[in-house]
């Protein structure tokens, strides 16, 4: 047996193979030689079976179609993909922090986090990233470029996600509803609001330090500073928020994304804070400006009289 296998060793990189087959199979990874041409699109291949998978992208034929919601694939490795969608399934789980995931590729983005490796360099501001999407989404603070445009009125975004939040607006999908009254509203917030009406202006109450708020999302908000649940977590870095927009905010850090813009100097930031801020130091260097003007044009005034 080992007689076989020494037989069968690559003298490029001293892989053993069990057969012979198998050897000269593996050879052709260290071959420039791809004899298996395409006669569609004149694409080569080293491996008869990779061309073989390769027509099927010409073909319209879909052999493999989803149990679940007839959804159709032409490769296999698609399908595979998809079906996980339905199963729930996460067979990859990271070996630092537990977490599951349903694809190779997203776990292999994950560990990065936690190596700090980060592979995705900006080349106008020198701002790396450990995943390529987040290095698109940063590269158009830089261009101003925002590709997703809402059909309804134009307006455009910089992140699909932003666009989804927004076409809810035009969509008139209400899905909160008032169990009293069944009217609709299209976030729960205005929902919350509509049933105070309900309640004759009811307060709710915390139990823990007898502050009183109007809604009950506010209340359970705050609630959080007393229980310290932080259930926001960031998928780039873990940290947790008792806040959603905290963790919105937070996101930032790692897109590079700044959607405040001063007025009177075109400088971008990626918290309103921080642009108030900057907006308040501006006027005070103004005013300071205008009180030293005035200063200078007073003693002006007195020199010229003095001397006259």
């Amino acid at each position: 047996m080992s007689n076989n296998k020494k037989n069968n060793n690559c003298i490029q990189c001293d892989k053993s193979f069990k057969n012979l087959q198998g050897l000269k199979r593996h050879m052709l990874v260290h071959s420039e030689e791809k004899k298996f041409e395409c006669n569609l699109c004149q694409k080569r291949f080293r491996h008869s079976t990779t061309l073989k998978r390769h027509l099927v992208v010409h073909s319209d034929e879909k052999p493999f179609k989803c149990p679940h919601c007839d959804k159709e694939f032409k490769l296999q490795s698609g399908y595979q993909r998809h079906i996980v969608v339905h199963t729930g399934e996460k067979p990859y789980s990271c070996t630092q922090c537990d977490k599951l995931f349903n694809r190779l590729s997203s776990l292999t983005r994950h560990l990065r986090t936690h190596s700090g490796v980060k592979l995705y360099h900006c080349t106008q501001c020198d701002k790396r990233f450990t995943q390529s999407l987040n290095l698109r989404v940063h590269l158009r603070t830089h261009s101003g470029e925002k590709p997703f445009a809402c059909h309804h009125c134009n307006r455009q975004f910089t992140q699909s996600s932003s666009l989804r939040r927004h076409l809810k607006i035009h969509s008139g999908v209400k899905p909160f509803q008032c169990r009293r009254c069944n009217r609709c509203f299209k976030n729960s917030r205005n929902l919350e609001l509509h049933e105070m009406k309900h309640r004759g202006g009811r307060i709710y109450k915390c139990d823990q330090c007898d502050k009183t708020f109007k809604t009950g999302s506010t209340m359970r908000r705050h609630r959080r500073i007393h229980s310290g649940e932080r259930p926001f977590q960031c998928n780039y870095c873990n940290k947790c928020f008792n806040r959603g927009s905290n963790l919105q905010t937070h996101l930032r850090v790692h897109t590079g994304e700044k959607p405040y813009k001063c007025d009177h100097c075109d400088k971008f930031f990626n918290q309103l804070s921080n642009l108030r801020t900057h907006q308040r130091k501006a006027a005070e260097k103004s005013s300071s400006r205008v009180v030293i003007d005035a200063i200078i044009c007073a003693s002006d005034e007195i020199i010229h009289h003095t001397q006259g």
